[in-house]
């Protein structure tokens, strides 16, 4: 079997490889060798999954470039340039590991031993003892790769790529220590060394670890004087920064474009003029405009007020239930699967939530988005859940709400009118006080 995807990278890297002016194809030939699992190769233009077969991957590429390899629990890089042609076996576990021969095959078997390297030990401690780990992390992985005497201009990138996924995990250490120490707050020495490591290099903006460096540590040094979480401030705040302090015009195209549409596609058209403002002044990429529009003009659709279409949802005997039936009631809509942690943690505040309105005018519906129908059953039946327990077997009403994470609550009024598209949450200390009010 032959797949063929064409890959003209906008951003590339200038590696061991040498550079084409025309596209050029690159061959990986799969074998699989009784491995089962499937996976997916992508690009930031593209992606193909693969099925567990023995098969060839014709590509045609400009440039050298690190293409993703997703599959079970792990994504890792091959590192493709063009006129290679790369043989990769699958091999061991039903997770399968990887082996190379061919072209670059000492460097993609050195990017699948990194993939597959122990992480740094916890995060957690005293603010210098976590930057020091991380540190020695960087340094140690860094004299790694250079005691494989790869090309320098390969080992330069991925130098970078190591700094920027290893740093990326000062984004999760405020909160994680939060946990444990309410009171925490970071120190201008934190955030002082979050902004140190934190560079321009807009050759890299096709990494997707160097990306992860942009858009989480940016905002989070944007936001160090935020004491309280609110969305649009978060947005406000790192939006103009970006304009104010990075320098680079195409990476602060980059990050605008990325942290208006984020706030945009989760929190909808609500405050959005501000943040649409800086949107159009300086993003230019037509695709990046359209996008944004449309998803603007999508949002609409969803506004507060606005009658919905009927939908149809099936219960746990199989039977249809449409949504309209609830109607002549408040309708608050969990959207919910058996696999969301922070679902789950909502259960118990939304029980009591209905206990409190028992036989009022509202009907409490649970939407399971699980692809496993019968996953999403089995819990119903294991945990008794109480309470309307529907499953959408199709997307459209995911898609219709622009639902991109859950836990997600909708409120609907008695006449199928929408109240709230993103709804507090039953642990909200005023979500019963706000139901109440509008029960009376």
């Amino acid at each position: 079997m032959i797949k063929k995807i064409v890959i003209l990278a906008g951003v590339f890297l200038i590696a061991s490889c040498t550079l084409f002016a025309q596209a050029k194809q690159a061959k990986i030939n799969i074998d699989f060798n009784g491995v089962d699992s499937p996976f997916t190769l992508s690009t930031l233009e593209t992606s193909i999954s693969v099925k567990p077969l023995n098969t060839t991957i014709t590509l045609d590429i400009k440039y050298p470039q690190y293409i993703k390899l997703a599959r079970t629990n792990i994504a890792e890089y091959i590192y493709v340039c063009p006129g290679d042609e790369i043989s990769m076996k699958v091999t061991g576990s039903a997770r399968g590991e990887l082996t190379f021969s061919g072209s670059n095959a000492k460097i993609n078997a050195y990017l699948s031993d990194v993939a597959n390297a122990p992480k740094v030990a916890g995060i957690g401690g005293e603010e210098a003892d976590f930057i020091g780990r991380l540190t020695k992390n960087v340094e140690a992985t860094t004299l790694r790769l250079k005691s494989h005497s790869f090309d320098e201009n390969f080992t330069k990138i991925e130098e970078k790529r190591i700094w920027s996924k290893i740093y990326t995990s000062l984004v999760s250490y405020p909160s994680l220590r939060k946990r444990t120490e309410r009171s925490y707050r970071p120190s201008e020495y934190f955030y002082n060394f979050v902004k140190s490591v934190t560079f321009e290099q807009a050759d890299l903006l096709n990494l997707d670890e160097y990306r992860g460096l942009l858009e989480y540590l940016v905002q989070l040094y944007a936001i160090k004087d935020i004491l309280k979480y609110d969305a649009y401030e978060y947005s406000i705040t790192t939006l103009n920064y970006v304009v104010n302090n990075i320098k680079d015009v195409q990476i602060k195209r980059y990050l605008i474009n990325y942290y208006a549409y984020d706030y945009l596609k989760r929190h909808g058209t609500e405050k959005i003029e501000k943040i649409s403002e800086i949107f159009y002044k300086f993003v230019t990429d037509s695709k990046d405009i359209k996008k944004y529009s449309e998803t603007v003009e999508t949002w609409s659709k969803i506004a507060k007020g606005t009658k919905i279409k009927e939908y149809e949802f099936h219960d746990i005997d199989g039977k249809s239930v449409m949504l309209s039936s609830f109607m002549g009631k408040y309708v608050y809509i969990d959207m919910w699967a058996t696999w969301c942690k922070p679902c789950i943690a909502e259960i118990p505040s939304l029980k009591k939530l209905e206990h409190e309105l028992e036989g009022t005018n509202i009907v409490f519906v649970s939407i399971s988005t699980d692809k496993d129908g019968e996953a999403w059953k089995r819990m119903v039946i294991t945990d008794q859940m109480k309470g309307v327990q529907l499953h959408a077997r199709k997307r459209d009403f995911s898609n219709d709400f622009l639902v991109v994470s859950i836990p997600r609550f909708i409120l609907l009024d008695p006449q199928g009118r929408i109240v709230e598209h993103d709804m507090l949450r039953p642990s909200n200390a005023q979500t019963l006080p706000y139901l109440r009010s509008i029960l009376k």
